[in-house]
């Protein structure tokens, strides 16, 4: 199986979504040039950011990101996730290139195995609630506004099979 970040991240939903408390792909959490692939708040309260991955190239260009830096430095905890991974296709990326302060997991056709905990970046938490909240309520806009166009088609396309006939 070729693997998209869709697929992965639907893996590593299926690993996560139990057991957690809060969890949401593809969105802006810690700033607004920072999308988390995949975020989510274990019921401790700490905080998970998931990277995906379906490229060495893109493994690599990743370490250009600025949030690279803060996960060293020991400023602004509200600005780092408590535990980042990787989660990448099978050997893709080799535990020893994944830096100290991340995990590595790998995806198998809908199968997601921690291959490398992530150690804390750090032991903070913060309340992410009002953040997600707002997030949330996007996200459910948008599939309502989804599934108000998929009826209109839907309609639409029943008349003109009626008319058809």
């Amino acid at each position: 199986m070729k693997h998209t970040e869709a697929t992965i991240l639907k893996a590593i939903h299926n690993y996560f979504s139990s057991g957690y408390k809060y969890s949401i792909k593809n969105s802006f959490i810690f700033r607004f040039d920072w999308e988390s692939d995949y975020f989510c708040v274990n019921r401790e309260g700490y905080t998970f950011e998931i990277e995906a991955k379906i490229s060495e190239v893109d493994f690599k260009n990743d370490f250009k990101k600025e949030k690279h830096k803060l996960f060293i430095q020991n400023i602004n905890k509200r600005l780092r996730p408590n535990k980042f991974y990787y989660a990448v296709p099978r050997d893709l990326i080799k535990e020893e290139e994944i830096p100290d302060y991340a995990g590595l997991i790998y995806v198998d056709d809908s199968h997601a195995t921690i291959i490398k905990r992530a150690p804390f970046i750090h032991k903070e938490k913060y309340d992410y609630r009002k953040i997600l909240c707002d997030k949330f309520y996007y996200q459910w806009l948008n599939n309502r506004r989804e599934k108000n166009i998929l009826e209109d088609k839907l309609e639409s396309t029943n008349n003109r099979i009626k008319n058809f006939w």
